[in-house]
């Protein structure tokens, strides 16, 4: 699977060539992003796009522009949710514990798991379970001043620390088919 460090983007079930283009869009004409530093992936999973994005560019930064440009007028009609990946990794408990030791928290304050897998057997319980108490935090499931994100795709797990605002959903809900179409392309 071509899951990397960068863009985790959700989409409408068969838009993932619409919200391709709409975030590949938003990052090299938008925002000004290398286009040779980015690179799109289809994912075998239905809904899904991976974003390949260089490390020399900031996720978290790229976030909040991202955000800028819903915060005026609806600028993204087919990327549903936009999640960073800061690392990805092979999806075992192993692995993950690892991952989660080598993190820089800020210890002082609060935290919470929030954990999304798709084709895995693995459980977010066993995944919180075994990575919960290698955080030596406050845990606050309702206004956490942090969140581990941790998602699991197949075989693949991606990890990322982020405040609750670095996680966009975006404002449409399709409800017409004026909506639907790729108004960047008329």
């Amino acid at each position: 699977m071509r899951f990397h460090r960068g863009l985790l983007v959700s989409t409408k079930r068969n838009f993932e060539a619409a919200a391709v283009s709409e975030i590949s869009f938003a990052l090299v004409d938008k925002l000004g992003i290398d286009q040779s530093s980015t690179k799109p992936h289809l994912l075998n999973i239905s809904g899904l796009v991976s974003i390949r994005i260089s490390k020399t560019y900031d996720l978290l930064e790229i976030m909040e522009q991202l955000r800028e440009l819903e915060s005026d007028e609806q600028f993204f009609f087919h990327c549903l949710k936009i999640k960073p990946i800061e690392l990805v990794i092979n999806a075992k408990i192993e692995a993950l514990q690892e991952a989660v030791k080598s993190l820089d928290l800020d210890l002082s304050q609060s935290f919470r798991i929030a954990v999304t897998k798709r084709h895995s057997k693995l459980t977010s319980q066993e995944v919180i379970t075994a990575t919960a108490p290698l955080i030596d935090a406050k845990v606050n499931l309702t206004h956490p001043d942090w969140i581990l994100l941790i998602e699991i795709l197949a075989d693949r797990a991606g990890l990322t620390i982020v405040k609750p605002d670095h996680i966009f959903s975006t404002k449409v809900a399709f409800e017409s088919d004026e909506a639907q179409e790729n108004w960047f392309l008329n």
